[in-house]
């Protein structure tokens, strides 16, 4: 093989695995996202159902 040649082919290798990279890291990236929104959603279920539980308390003292 030509040294032309084989520069072709590793070049070719290394675009392939770049792009495989790539598309790793923004499947990653969406399941970040979606972690992160999972996780806000839980806070705010949690935070509403601490003010229930605190009105409830509240009202159970009057």
């Amino acid at each position: 093989m030509l040294p032309a040649q084989k520069h072709e082919l590793l070049f070719t290798t290394f675009m392939g695995t770049i792009s495989q990279l790539n598309q790793t890291i923004r499947v990653q990236t969406e399941m970040i996202k979606d972690l992160r929104k999972t996780i806000e959603e839980h806070h705010a279920s949690d935070e509403k159902k601490d003010q229930i539980i605190s009105n409830l308390q509240a009202e159970s003292k009057r």
